[in-house]
């Protein structure tokens, strides 16, 4: 390994899943040369981001957040921090988690100091967040053509295809946030899920090639119908109301 002075990465090619090219320029001769490459890796460097906060909290001579003591509480009341903006030393995000804790009850100690209690919470509550029962539904799982045709293809209103696999720590992660808004929306959409490993040489291949659906790119990915027509492709990780306010939006487009 050596280092190159005066060079410059200008483009970075892939294949939909990995780095393969990269455009290096030399900022000295003024060329560029293209060279293989099976990945990439980013020097963000240690400038605090403290654009949204610099004209209304007290910064250091660095650009770091004022703390007080050892506390996570800025020098303005009822603001607390974590993790780089404030911290110029270690910089780790497992010591940013546990400043995150701290904060968290920092917080919660200075909303009580001001009257804050539960009735006052639940009265808030209302306001901010929606509400999930702890019940779930199981969804059905289908793997064969003649499934997809009869649960999505010929189906009435909305119907939502999760694809996953058990190999997929993000899959695992959102099932249960899926299972809870499919119980919550119950007789307004239909949630089922597919796992990828096993239809992508069967199923999968006759929605690509016979259907003309775009290829999933990443796991997990949401396969949005309506009324048999497909509307939308998600490869996001969401939670629970993230999924019931991405769900509401085809329920509302009538």
């Amino acid at each position: 390994a050596k280092i190159e002075y005066f060079k410059e990465i200008k483009k970075i090619y892939g294949d939909g899943e990995s780095v393969t090219a990269i455009d290096v320029y030399d900022n000295q001769t003024k060329t560029t040369e293209k060279r293989p490459m099976q990945g990439v890796f980013l020097a963000i460097g240690h400038k605090p981001n403290n654009s949204m906060i610099k004209d209304g909290l007290e910064l250091d001579k660095e650009g770091y957040l004022v703390m007080k003591g050892r506390s996570q509480e800025t020098m303005m009341p009822g603001v607390f921090a974590a993790g780089e903006i404030q911290d110029p030393s270690y910089r780790q995000a497992i010591v940013a988690s546990g400043e995150g804790a701290k904060a968290a009850l920092d917080a919660a100690s200075f909303l009580y100091d001001i009257g804050f209690n539960g009735d006052i919470g639940a009265q808030m509550d209302k306001n901010f967040f929606e509400h999930f029962s702890d019940v779930k539904q199981e969804l059905k799982e289908i793997s064969t053509n003649e499934e997809f045709d009869e649960e999505i293809l010929n189906s009435k209103g909305v119907v939502v295809l999760d694809f996953y696999s058990l190999d997929c720590p993000c899959c695992i992660q959102m099932l249960p946030h899926l299972e809870a808004v499919a119980h919550k929306l119950d007789g307004k959409i239909k949630v089922i899920k597919t796992n990828y490993a096993k239809v992508k040489k069967g199923l999968y291949r006759y929605m690509v090639l016979e259907r003309g659906v775009d290829q999933i790119k990443k796991l997990p990915s949401l396969m949005v119908f309506k009324d048999g027509k497909l509307q939308d492709i998600n490869p996001k990780v969401m939670n629970k109301k993230q999924l019931y306010e991405y769900f509401s939006t085809f329920l509302e487009n009538k």
